[in-house]
This record gives structure tokens, C-alpha cells and sequence, in this order.
């Protein structure tokens, strides 16, 4: 059976596992998408209510033009494993891009793109929202801790410059 012929349906515990998410996630520093033709509407929903932050895209179009778009920040991406393929492919050499999750109906139709080990942008492969969220939960503070470590260097670096230029 192919992927893209499951359906998932969204339990409460799934969308409650995501606020813990977003809310983690209110720096403007660091951009989600999530790239899914077919997002459960419910879960869709509730991400766009509650974040700022995340992108919902379900073309591929849309996606590339939303990474575009994106100049200052950080991207966590959230593909479908349908379009995980042709998605890795196409924006694995962005710097833009932080890290990359597969989340899907079937590990084993995808493990390959992680076996292969041509993407070191691709964190896993992940087939229920409480094992994605828990691995972005740790990605987001990562990131974050090291945002927050070259925010203090820059200020740093001004602060000197401005010494070195009231000195002269």
C-alpha cells in the first residue's frame, strides 16, 4: 500500500502536544513548515491558530515560494512522506533550512533518504505526532540556544566596534 492511500485522523493528545510546540517556538527567528498535501484539517486548524510562525503548504510551488520568501530566519520543514522525495531534492542545499522531518504513514517507504545519508539536514522519519513533536521539541531548543549564542556574539561585536570607534 502506498503512503499517499492512508488517511491519519487527529486524537486531542496530538494537538495538545503541539501547543507545547508553538508555544515553545515564539521566537521570530525561526520559521516551521509543514509540507503536506493532505494535513489532517483539524491539525491544520490548530497550527495556524496558534502560531505566527508556521507555514502551512500543500503544493510544492507553494512551498519553494514560502522558503523564497523567508530572508532572516531559520527553517524547521515538515514534509509529507509522498513528497519527501522531490522535496529533499530541491531544498536540502538551502542554508535557510535547519533541519528536515519526514512524517508519514510507513517508516519503511522512506528509510532509505535516511540510510543514504545524502541529506544531513533530514532529523528522522517520524509516524505519529507524539514522536515528531517530541524531536522537534529538542531541535527548537537547539536552534534557539544557538540563535540566542551568535544574538549575545553580534551584540558583542557592535559593542566593540563602537568602543574601537569612540576611542579613535
Amino acid at each position: 500500500m502506498n503512503d499517499d492511500e492512508y488517511v491519519r485522523f487527529t486524537q486531542q493528545s496530538d494537538i495538545d502536544l503541539s501547543k507545547n510546540i508553538l508555544i515553545l517556538n515564539k521566537n521570530e527567528k525561526l520559521i516551521i513548515i509543514w509540507f503536506d498535501a493532505k494535513v489532517d484539517e483539524q491539525m491544520g486548524q490548530t497550527l495556524k491558530q496558534l502560531h505566527d510562525n508556521i507555514i502551512l503548504c500543500c503544493t510544492i510551488d507553494k512551498l519553494i515560494d514560502s522558503i523564497h520568501q523567508i530572508q532572516n530566519q531559520k527553517i524547521i520543514l515538515i514534509v509529507s512522506g509522498l513528497h519527501s522525495r522531490q522535496t529533499l531534492i530541491l531544498t536540502h542545499l538551502n542554508s535557510r533550512i535547519d533541519s528536515v522531518y519526514i512524517f508519514c504513514m510507513n517508516k519503511q517507504l522512506y528509510q532509505d533518504l535516511l540510510d543514504s545519508k545524502n541529506y544531513p539536514k533530514l532529523i528522522g522519519i517520524y509516524t505519529s505526532y507524539d514522536q515528531l513533536f517530541k524531536q522537534l521539541e529538542k531541535q527548537i531548543r537547539t536552534v534557539l540556544n544557538h540563535l540566542s549564542i551568535f544574538t549575545l556574539f553580534d551584540k558583542h561585536n557592535k559593542s566593540t566596534r563602537d568602543l574601537e570607534q569612540e576611542s579613535t
